[in-house]
């Protein structure tokens, strides 16, 4: 049995995929941990797997509300100094503390992993490193060159408060994981020769234990509606762009003729003014609800639009930030999604994109073909098995990724 430390940052599609990988390692007989914000509590403990924390409810909304920050170089700096350093230490610290048992191994998220991956260089213990989205892994040349004009004094500041050396190579220090993990299946994207050596697919990962539950009765009165309903969800994310986009999301429903279900956590980013047609819940359990709208329209959140393929949905995508307008454009290809740039953002576009996927044969049959292949449960199975592998080899001594190291 490995004792195996889960540890991931972010949105709430930040963290899904480490509830179902811990889900599954501990039902393999594994022992679990996920570390994250204490915003997560609940739905990691509903997994049954053990849990711990280094922040706090205020803090979790700020690192939440200055997501956009990490669009620009100047921005990463800013987050760097608000929300990486502050909190290095207590990270540290905590994911120390359950390092302890042999076997062990820190499975982690690509650019939310720098005091793991510090725990796992002094511990002498194995590092895996998941990409929750294919860009992740595609943008490595472009990230390695942002650690070494942005944020590379800040990275080798933080480490050498533990007593890790500066880091001179950022490529090597980038691939120093003792194998790679993928959230989405083999078909979704192929393999790139820069990608990560010993790279496994987990495929798409979605958590339906928290995301089932009663639906309210105005929603199943909504659902009613001969038409259908359409669902409007930008996630947890927090945007510049989160209220136009909800705003035009909401006007083209309307101007499409359709009741929306408009779905955010944050309040303030919903429009001061609901049109007819268009109700406002804070939460909906997104399993019980999907397979029963006509389309959902969204942000290009991995874990929205994985419920969707799921259930067989079509989607329209107005992506912003991050890997999102790069995974809608996987989508686009695969036949299920209409994508909408930011420049072309209006409730007349929205319209006719709802027109468009509710009456393209095509779309649909392209919706039923890949809910026939978003089942993916062998690829977790295989890609649990690499992560226990790395847990029981034997230990190759901590990464070195000093110049002078290098060098020799």
């Amino acid at each position: 049995m490995a004792n195996i430390i889960l540890v991931t940052k972010g949105t709430y599609g930040d963290v899904v995929p480490f509830l179902v990988l811990g889900r599954a390692l501990r039902h393999r007989g594994n022992h679990v941990t996920l570390i994250s914000h204490c915003h997560y509590r609940d739905a990691v403990l509903l997994e049954n797997l053990d849990f711990d924390s280094w922040d706090d409810e205020r803090q979790y909304w700020d690192f939440i509300r200055d997501g956009p920050l990490l669009d620009t170089p100047r921005g990463m700096r800013e987050f760097a100094s608000k929300h990486i350093v502050p909190q290095f230490a207590r990270e540290f610290h905590v994911i120390r503390s359950h390092c302890h048992q042999r076997e062990t191994i820190i499975v982690a998220r690509h650019m939310a992993d720098l005091a793991a991956r510090a725990v796992a260089e002094l511990s002498d213990i194995p590092l895996a490193t998941v990409y929750t989205a294919v860009a992740q892994v595609e943008c490595l040349p472009l990230l390695n060159q942002l650690y070494e004009k942005v944020l590379g004094d800040t990275i080798n500041a933080c480490r050498g408060r533990v007593g890790l050396p500066k880091i001179d190579n950022w490529e090597l220090w980038t691939r120093g994981s003792a194998c790679s993990l993928g959230c989405w299946p083999s078909w979704f994207a192929e393999t790139g020769r820069a990608w990560p050596e010993k790279f496994a697919n987990l495929g798409f990962l979605d958590s339906a234990k928290i995301e089932h539950g009663p639906l309210p009765s105005v929603v199943t009165e909504l659902l009613n509606d001969v038409r259908g309903v359409i669902l409007i969800s930008g996630g947890t994310a927090v945007s510049e762009l989160s209220r136009k986009f909800y705003q035009v999301s909401m006007e083209g429903c309307s101007s499409a003729q359709f009741n929306a279900l408009l779905v955010c956590r944050h309040e303030d980013l919903v429009p001061q003014k609901l049109l007819p047609g268009t109700v406002y819940f804070k939460h909906l359990p997104f399993a019980s609800l999907m397979p029963r709208v006509a389309a959902v329209v969204h942000h290009g959140g991995t874990s929205i639009l994985v419920r969707a393929l799921m259930a067989g949905i079509p989607q329209i995508a107005l992506p912003f930030g991050g890997d999102r307008p790069s995974t809608s454009r996987r989508l686009e290809q695969l036949g299920v999604c209409l994508r909408l740039a930011t420049s072309e953002w209006s409730p007349e576009a929205v319209a006719n994109g709802i027109r468009k996927v509710l009456d393209s044969p095509s779309i649909s049959e392209a919706c039923a073909r890949m809910r026939a292949r978003a089942n993916t449960a062998n690829q977790l199975s295989e890609g649990c098995r690499v992560v226990e592998a790395c847990a029981a080899s034997p230990a190759s001594g901590p990464l070195r990724c000093d110049k002078e190291d290098n060098e020799k």
